[in-house]
C-alpha cells in the first residue's frame, strides 16, 4: 500500500517496484485518512508493506536530506526511513531497499 498525495511520486514508486515481481498489487491512497476505512472493508487482505509520505507511519519516504527529519519519522511509529532521491535510478534503489520488509511478509499464493 502506498499513501502518497503526489501523482508523480506514485508513478515513480510503481515503476521502481515493478521490477521486483512481488505477488501483491500496489494499492494507492492519497492520504492516511483514507486508510482506516479501506483497511476495515470486509474481506480486505492486509497489505504486507505500507509506504507513507512524511507525516504518516511505517516506512517513510521523503526527499528531505535533513537528518532531523529522518529521526523525527520514528516518533509517530515508523519502522524505517528511506530517502526519496529525485534521480530515478537512485530512487529505484532506495525503494528496493524496502523489499526485505515487503517480501518477508508476503502472503503465499
Amino acid at each position: 500500500m502506498l499513501m502518497e498525495d503526489y501523482e508523480v511520486d506514485t508513478i515513480t514508486v510503481r515503476r521502481a517496484l515493478k521490477g521486483l515481481h512481488g505477488g501483491n498489487p500496489l494499492v494507492r491512497l492519497e492520504n492516511g485518512k483514507e486508510a482506516p476505512g479501506y483497511l476495515r472493508q470486509s474481506g480486505r487482505v492486509m497489505p504486507c508493506l505500507i509506504l507513507r509520505d512524511l507525516d504518516m507511519t511505517a516506512v517513510m519516504l521523503t526527499t528531505s536530506e535533513e537528518l532531523q527529519d529522518g529521526l523525527a519519522s520514528f516518533d509517530p511509529g515508523a519502522t524505517g526511513y528511506v530517502g526519496k532521491p529525485v534521480d530515478y535510478p537512485q530512487f529505484a534503489e532506495a525503494t528496493r531497499a524496502t523489499d526485505p520488509c515487503r517480501t518477508s511478509s508476503e502472503l503465499p499464493q
